[in-house]
């Protein structure tokens, strides 16, 4: 008889026990993880524009975005989509307010400077190579020379 009694009061007494318990040691570890974990902070790296339709990064092929930071800087940003009913592609340049020689009016009703052109498979990286020094060529004196500087005072990434 005492051991039955022992029996139901080790175990109902061991399970409560084991449960504070366990509720100790969860509580320190929360604790602990706060202190560990460093603050939570947002930082917000643009690489190229957000706009409407734009895609990111990752879908340009990264030599065709080498092109277009070498021709004019990597302050452009640079689009692709993909044609459905044919073996080519648009190359989208978006150029930059501070470079941009289209008029206020433009700006206000389409919000930035596009430059876009379907250039086939075919074509490929030298059809953006051409599209970029025609947008850079299209530019003033005084911008491409300003793109140029900028170019050249740009952080260099090892590919």
């Amino acid at each position: 008889m005492t051991q039955q009694k022992l029996k139901k009061v080790t175990t109902s007494d061991v399970l409560l026990s084991l449960a504070e318990t366990l509720k100790g040691i969860e509580e320190k570890l929360v604790a602990l993880e706060a202190k560990l974990a460093p603050p939570k902070t947002e930082t917000t790296v643009t690489l190229t524009p957000e706009l409407p339709g734009f895609k990111s990064p990752e879908s340009v092929p990264a030599d065709y975005r080498k092109i277009v930071d070498t021709v004019l800087n990597q302050n452009f940003g640079i689009n692709i989509e993909s044609l459905e009913d044919q073996p080519a592609f648009t190359l989208s340049i978006i150029v930059p307010e501070i470079y941009s020689n289209v008029s206020k009016s433009h700006l206000e009703f389409y919000l930035f400077d596009q430059r876009l052109k379907v250039i086939t498979n075919a074509e490929g990286a030298l059809g953006v190579r051409e599209w970029a020094e025609k947008v850079f060529n299209n530019l003033s004196q005084e911008t491409r020379t300003r793109i140029v500087m900028d170019r050249l005072s740009a952080p260099v990434y090892a590919a």
